[in-house]
């Protein structure tokens, strides 16, 4: 079951496409020399004055904590929204009915192993019996059993049955019809899997994912401010002007593909898609791309500083990002990325948590809109 979860929508995510990709990005630099925009320049070539990086001081908008009112609200629009299939017993099988069946196949009056099912769904009309057999169903009442003449083709994958005719004894279990919802603990069973078996169990279990969500947004929201306030007070000179413009250029790509596959122009995706002039675009760009790069050098220096540089990837760092990334194993990761793009990500997540151990996060009153 998904958990329900309220989140930020903004263009600075779409910065870790520079550090999230399948394949590594390249763009061209002002000479139209091929660069790759994953690379990081060393830190030894750079001039980097950190701020203080212990004790930051932040204050962010503050986001209200989930109330019993906002789950009974969730809830009603889950039930408003939802269906319930109803099984019905009461009437017979009419055409377009999606019906629940038991069969077996008999040929020459002996059973065929590999033609039996139980509780198995077919719509009438659909031809998905043999030249439409199905339809013999119309008119019989859930709990009987009709014996179905049908003739396999000649180009039946088991030979032995190719153009043979056979007799289906089919059991009609119950009619599925689709009704509104209503908030029973049937209901909530069936869209658990049973893993919550009353209304209480459920309520309970939902107002947790949603104050999971919240408080999942309110650490996402505190760990930006925190970088924000670090990045502003951090000086870093000399970094290459044409590594900087490739990581543009790679951040692009993906609104660049966008206009290609709606058949407009660049500029003309920017102002429909993400309501900018193009200027607006291309500054706002440079200045998320810079910060991002501006981030990762400094995560670097202060992994250095603090001892928490990654030389070589061990197993334990390969599950810890698989973990992260939502990978199930370390070989779906490390197709789709590469080690150096891992160790970029790490130190990023290693640093920020040492920022978080002593940096100071209050509230503001004005809540978070």
């Amino acid at each position: 079951m998904k958990k329900w979860m309220t989140a930020a929508v903004c263009m600075t995510a779409a910065v870790m496409l520079l550090t999230g990709c399948s394949n590594t990005q390249k763009a061209d630099d002002s000479s139209g020399e091929t660069i790759d925009a994953m690379a990081e320049p060393d830190l030894d070539d750079l001039n980097i004055e950190l701020g203080n990086y212990k004790g930051i001081q932040v204050t962010v908008p503050a986001i209200a904590d989930i109330t019993d009112a906002d789950v009974e609200t969730q809830l009603q629009s889950m039930v408003d929204n939802g269906t319930e299939v109803i099984e019905v017993t009461d009437r017979a099988v009419a055409d377009g009915d999606l019906v629940n069946i038991d069969y077996q196949g008999y040929l020459d009056g002996t059973a065929i192993s590999e033609e039996k099912e139980t509780d198995y769904n077919v719509l009438i009309g659909s031809g998905v019996f043999f030249n439409g057999a199905e339809q013999e169903l119309v008119g019989v009442m859930p709990g009987q059993t009709k014996e179905v003449n049908i003739t396999f083709p000649e180009g039946y994958p088991n030979e032995s049955l190719a153009g043979k005719d056979a007799v289906y004894e089919v059991t009609v279990n119950y009619i599925q019809e689709e009704g509104s919802a209503e908030l029973t603990d049937e209901y909530v069973q069936s869209i658990t899997d049973g893993e919550c078996q009353t209304v209480d169990e459920y309520k309970t279990m939902l107002k947790e994912d949603m104050q999971a969500g919240i408080d999942a947004q309110k650490e996402l929201l505190a760990q930006q401010a925190v970088w924000d306030q670090l990045i502003a007070d951090t000086v870093v000179e000399n970094y290459p002007e044409d590594l900087l413009k490739a990581k543009e250029e790679a951040y692009k790509q993906n609104d660049q593909e966008g206009a290609e596959l709606e058949g407009i122009s660049f500029e003309d995706y920017v102002e429909q898609n993400l309501n900018m002039t193009l200027d607006e675009y291309n500054q706002e760009v440079s200045v998320q791309v810079g910060n991002a790069a501006k981030k990762q050098v400094i995560a670097e220096a202060i992994a250095r500083e603090e001892g928490l540089t990654i030389d070589t990837l061990s197993d334990d760092d390969w599950q810890e990002a698989a973990r992260w990334y939502g990978y199930d194993n370390i070989d779906q990761l490390k197709e789709n990325y590469t080690e150096q793009e891992v160790k970029n990500d790490l130190t990023i997540q290693r640093v920020t948590d040492l920022l978080m151990e002593t940096a100071v996060v209050e509230e503001s009153a004005e809540e978070q809109q």
